[in-house]
């Protein structure tokens, strides 16, 4: 499944800061673009989303621009405007009035608008790419697409008899709540305790394990 997410970056000035002398105010508008690819991991039977990286697709593109000041006095002639200035991107119609709005209304609602400003929009087009897996098919995607994992414990590990399971009541060294899910122990949840004593829900520390050889608490080695 791939879908766009759109994130904007605006930084706004006053343009009669850098000329206090120059009584006739100017607009400018500076737009940057660059075209992103994220890659995310939907595990499977686990209702969690693993970021695997970003990619920058291409080089950023961008142009400056003067806003007539007659367009900036009316703010849907001044949203019009931008919106076609905006088209040149090859962007849709509703983004560009979008944009166009967003930047309008950033600009309007800085003080002294009326004298002069500097919008400069950083545009990110992110192209979401998301996958399902399962656990045991995340290291070999990632290691194929260049992307790496801080490596968890080995299969070996997990599964020797040193990691204590037990059936609820977690002793008082490692307090009442699983601080990997932040949420309370009880006797129908299955736990498990480290060699480092320290307990934690099974579920929980098995998938924190995947990605760490440490206790989340006190940082000690499973291995």
């Amino acid at each position: 499944m791939e879908v766009t997410r759109v994130d904007v970056n605006l930084h706004t000035v006053n343009t009669d800061v850098f000329d206090p002398g120059n009584y006739d105010p100017m607009f400018l508008v500076q737009i940057t673009l660059q075209r992103k690819l994220e890659m995310w991991l939907s595990v499977i039977d686990q209702e969690e989303l693993l970021m695997a990286g970003q990619h920058q697709i291409d080089s950023e593109s961008g142009c400056v621009f003067e806003v007539p000041i007659q367009e900036v006095a009316v703010p849907a002639s001044f949203i019009h405007y931008l919106a076609q200035r905006i088209s040149g991107f090859n962007f849709d119609a509703s983004l560009c009035v979008d944009l166009a709005s967003l930047i309008a209304s950033h600009a309007y609602h800085l003080e002294g608008h009326c004298r002069g400003f500097y919008v400069s929009a950083h545009v990110d087009l992110v192209d979401v790419d998301v996958n399902e897996v399962a656990a045991s098919e995340i290291r070999p995607i990632l290691d194929s697409e260049g992307f790496t994992l801080p490596r968890g414990a080995s299969e070996t590990v997990l599964k020797k008899e040193r990691l204590c399971k037990k059936q609820g009541g977690a002793d008082s060294s490692s307090g009442s709540t699983c601080v990997v899910c932040l949420e309370d122990f009880s006797s129908s949840v299955k736990l498990t305790k480290l060699p480092c004593s320290h307990v934690f829900h099974d579920k929980c520390i098995f998938r924190w394990l995947l990605y760490s050889k440490s206790c989340p608490i006190c940082r000690t080695e499973v291995e």
